[in-house]
């Protein structure tokens, strides 16, 4: 039986592939998509094989100064969006980055709360919550936007509160046995 081993290929650093692709003059993944096969040791998707360090504007040479999250909020709150994907839609003209979540980090606590709207405290959140009789937190997905002030990751946003407890207590159903 003869069998072909498929050698894994060995890419660049993600240093090194940055500098490459910004010294031929690649800004973005669809020119590097077109090129990459240019380069020795280049990887074709460079989000994946570099995701635990991946900036797309760092790696393409483009790294930005964004406005502190203070005032990427004060920037938002007068364009009243009613979703972080609304947002989407102008962030490059107002000069705020594309996911507020990957350039603020842990100051970030939600969609309602960038845009400026006030989240519910834990209490009244989970009342609401548990009048709705939800079975599971993919139904709570599907409906949380139908409250103002409830975040799309209460298990994120009120673990920072310290009030989280977990998704049966916030959907009020039994652990099961």
């Amino acid at each position: 039986m003869n069998k072909t081993i498929k050698r894994r290929k060995k890419y660049l650093t993600y240093k090194a592939a940055s500098a490459v692709v910004q010294a031929a003059g690649i800004t973005n993944i669809r020119d590097h998509r077109s090129r990459y096969k240019e380069f020795e040791g280049m990887p074709s998707a460079p989000f994946v094989q570099y995701s635990d360090v991946w900036d797309n504007d760092e790696f393409f040479g483009k790294k930005r100064e964004w406005p502190s999250y203070e005032e990427a909020r004060e920037l938002v709150r007068p364009y009243e969006f009613s979703d972080l994907k609304e947002y989407r839609g102008m962030h490059e003209a107002l000069g705020l980055p594309y996911d507020p979540k990957v350039v603020y980090g842990d100051e970030y606590q939600g969609s309602p709360h960038f845009r400026g709207k006030e989240m519910l405290v834990y209490s009244e959140a989970r009342a609401i919550v548990r009048s709705w009789n939800l079975s599971s937190r993919y139904e709570y997905r599907d409906r949380y936007t139908e409250h103002e002030g409830l975040s799309s990751a209460p298990e994120l946003y009120y673990a920072k509160t310290g009030q989280w407890i977990d998704w049966y207590d916030y959907l009020g159903k039994s652990r099961p046995e």
